[in-house]
């Protein structure tokens, strides 16, 4: 009696047709940018909900994607024409892991999302 075995079934890495592509993961962020905040105004208080919410509406939009965990960082700083440097860090597989930045601006904010997407092995 032989055993087949399923080659795929122990797949560790995904395929490249799985892999996440960032093409897709900035325009959900620019999407849900230019709904969120294209007639807004910079408000402290108001701030801490945008950015929630933003961060709530990213993750829901790219919740399907397959076998891939999504780390939403937003922050949103009044614009008054100061310079604003932004730096993030992960640790990650640089073979199937992938990171998406985009940003936001208008006369009164700006906002800059990134999204890390992690492969769950």
């Amino acid at each position: 009696m032989e055993l087949s075995v399923n080659p795929t079934a122990f797949q560790i890495k995904p395929d490249l047709d799985n892999i996440i592509h960032t093409e897709n993961v900035k325009k959900v962020i620019q999407k849900v940018l230019s709904e969120t905040l294209s007639d807004k105004t910079y408000s402290t208080g108001k701030a801490k909900l945008w950015t929630k919410f933003i961060a709530d509406e990213i993750n829901k939009s790219l919740k399907d994607s397959l076998r891939y965990k999504h780390v939403v960082q937003v922050v949103i700083t009044q614009k008054l024409g100061q310079g604003f440097k932004f730096t993030a860090r992960c640790r990650w597989d640089s073979e199937c892991d992938r990171h998406t930045t985009d940003s936001f601006t208008n006369d009164t904010l700006t906002c800059i999302v990134t999204v890390f997407s992690v492969y769950l092995y």
